[in-house]
């Protein structure tokens, strides 16, 4: 009997010992859970362009603003000197006022019309979230293509308000020669002393719309000195 009761008590010790919470067991191996990117793993070569996209942008987006007062200026200019045009009766300073109605008309339109876009391109570059390296690089490049494309419509409009300036200036001597003669046969240019000064006005009108044509824009200055920061 003895035997049979010690089998038993050995039993009952085996079986607290293996519910006893003393006894731990093994447990599966979780990994870590490591950070996501986050800005801090953005170069700060990358952070410095941004920022001056977006600066660049939003000075850009204000001057874009600012061409409808300039443009509707410049036509408010051109008619004034169209309607004085009819109340002068001498050909040259006729002719004169014609041509810089004509001139501040057409640059008017033009102010008008070229949009550089450079507030679309502001909004989508702030309509990224920068939250990561990935998101940042996707801001970098719309702020390029936005940048660049202002750069070319600027372009386009100093080149197209140079050559009006130049039209309008080189145009002036023949056409108020022409009336001259209309006015008078017998004239002959130099024969008054407005003859220079108008051909002065001419040089000096023809240099300035050429300097205009040839000399980068603010846009193109600031893509410029884009392309020349750190990568």
């Amino acid at each position: 009997m003895a035997r049979p009761r010690a089998r038993f008590a050995l039993v009952c010790v085996v079986l607290l010992l293996a519910a006893s919470p003393c006894v731990t067991r093994a447990q599966p191996l979780v990994p870590a859970a490591r950070p996501g990117p986050s800005l801090r793993d953005v170069p700060d070569a990358q952070l410095v362009r941004l920022s001056y996209l977006l600066q660049s942008l939003s000075q850009l987006a204000q001057h874009d603003r600012d061409r409808l007062w300039r443009g509707w200026l410049q036509i408010g200019a051109g008619a004034a000197f169209g309607g004085a045009a009819g109340f002068v009766h001498e050909p040259q300073l006729r002719g004169m006022f014609g041509l810089t109605s004509a001139v501040a008309l057409g640059r008017g339109v033009a102010e008008l019309s070229i949009s550089n876009h450079a507030a679309a391109a502001l909004i989508d570059l702030e309509s990224v979230p920068m939250l990561d390296p990935t998101s940042v690089q996707l801001s970098l490049t719309l702020g390029e293509k936005g940048l660049a494309h202002v750069a070319r419509r600027a372009r386009r409009a100093r080149i197209v308000e140079g050559c009006l300036s130049m039209f309008g200036a080189v145009a002036f001597v023949p056409l108020a020669w022409g009336l001259a003669r209309a006015d008078d046969p017998d004239y002959r240019f130099g024969s008054q002393a407005f003859d220079y000064v108008g051909l002065s006005l001419s040089v000096i009108g023809v240099a300035s719309g050429l300097v205009h044509a040839l000399v980068s824009s603010p846009a193109e200055r600031l893509d410029e000195r884009y392309r020349e920061l750190p990568r």
